[in-house]
C-alpha cells in the first residue's frame, strides 16, 4: 500500500465522508414525492453537493492518490442505482 501525506489522507477522508453524506441524502430524497417542489429543491442541492464532491475527487487524483475508493454501499440499491449515484466518485 502506498504511503500518503497527512494532507492527502485528510482529503481522502473528506471524499469518503462526502460520499456517505450524499448517499444518506439520496435515501431521504427518494422518499419524497418526485413531483413536489421539495423533491426538486432537494435534488438541486444534491446535485450541487455531488459537483463539489466530484471536484474533490479530481483534486485527490491529481495529487497522486491511486488507491481504490470503492466502498460497498448499503444493501437495497440496485447496481444501476449505485452506479447512477456513485459512479462518478469511484476512482
Amino acid at each position: 500500500m502506498t504511503e500518503y501525506s497527512p494532507e492527502l489522507l485528510a482529503l481522502r477522508d473528506r471524499v469518503k465522508l462526502g460520499n456517505n453524506k450524499l448517499f444518506k441524502a439520496w435515501l431521504q430524497i427518494r422518499e419524497i414525492a418526485h413531483d413536489s417542489e421539495e423533491w426538486a429543491r432537494q435534488m438541486e442541492l444534491w446535485h450541487q453537493a455531488a459537483e463539489k464532491l466530484s471536484l474533490l475527487c479530481s483534486e485527490l487524483k491529481l495529487k497522486g492518490y491511486t488507491d481504490c475508493l470503492y466502498i460497498k454501499y448499503y444493501e437495497g440499491l440496485t447496481l444501476e442505482e449505485e452506479q447512477a449515484i456513485f459512479g462518478i466518485f469511484i476512482a
